[in-house]
């Protein structure tokens, strides 16, 4: 069953408990989550959603009862972890420290606007091994004085769910003797 500060998490964004519900026979694992200051109306809120491309059945459910819920819009930022990688390995240290204007807007209106989020885990936890992980933390150094402020201008005063999803690569790294179907239904029941 959905874990109760899961329904908190989701009434928050303005769902009511017979939504949630029919989420419930896909077995949303809430990995962590926080009750932060209202940041608006239940009623029309904006809801961002941060998932990988191995979960559209998954996200496509849960934008569905954000709607249905009231919220104006549904916005899914979409990850890939194989292109995350190639970005970690190909693009150089100066390019990836950079924070680009259109990433500063985007951080810039989500500060102002402050939609709930809702982030969606599923990518192999090994999936960036043998990435130069010194050059990524290099490249988060030098962007954070940059981000820093609308980080903390988001600290607690936006609604926010991280849930982990199985996702294949995840799955049968845990049960690498059953297929990829056999693995994630596994993972769902675990």
């Amino acid at each position: 069953c959905l874990s109760g500060s899961l329904l908190l998490v989701f009434e928050e964004v303005g769902l009511r408990l017979e939504q949630v519900a029919r989420l419930e026979h896909h077995r949303l694992r809430l990995v962590e989550d926080r009750q932060v200051e209202d940041a608006g109306p239940r009623a029309g809120r904006r809801v961002v959603v941060d998932a990988a491309l191995d979960q559209p059945e998954f996200v496509t459910m849960a934008a569905e009862a954000c709607f249905e819920a009231g919220a104006s819009s549904v916005t899914v930022e979409w990850s890939h972890q194989p292109l995350s990688r190639l970005h970690a390995q190909r693009r150089s240290l100066e390019t990836m420290s950079k924070v680009t204007s259109w990433e500063e807007e985007k951080m810039r209106y989500q500060t102002r606007e402050k939609p709930c989020r809702l982030h969606i885990l599923s990518s192999d936890p090994d999936g960036m091994k043998g990435v130069d992980q010194e050059k990524l933390m290099k490249a988060s150094v030098a962007r954070y004085p940059v981000v820093k402020p609308y980080q903390e201008a988001l600290a607690n005063h936006q609604q926010w769910c991280i849930a982990a999803v199985p996702g294949k690569a995840w799955a049968k790294k845990l049960f690498p003797d059953l297929s990829e179907a056999e693995a994630e239904e596994k993972m769902w029941d675990a």
